[in-house]
């Protein structure tokens, strides 16, 4: 027997029912909204950002080089983040 087995698989996408009342759209829409202005996701996006950042091993100028170039690019990120979300909702649908 072998001692690497095979990593396992977990499964993690979830079902998701939609009732004929409904506009996922619109919801979609409308929670993609709120966080677009929240201020608790911006702060979780930005900490998840300069941990990636701390990790990549830079040297101190590289880093804020990086930082700075980063927090310029801020609400693109966010933007970008939630559209990804959406992306993989409408997949998992």
């Amino acid at each position: 027997m072998s001692e690497h087995s095979d990593p396992q698989i977990v499964d993690v996408t979830a079902i998701v029912d939609s009732h004929p009342l409904l506009d996922e759209d619109d919801l979609h829409g409308g929670v993609a909204e709120r966080l677009k202005h929240s201020k608790e996701f911006g702060s979780l996006v930005w900490d998840a950002t300069k941990d990636y950042v701390q990790k990549m091993n830079l040297s101190s100028e590289e880093k804020a080089n990086v930082s700075t170039w980063l927090s310029s690019k801020k609400d693109r990120l966010q933007k970008t983040i939630i559209e990804k979300l959406h992306t993989l909702h409408q997949h998992d649908s």
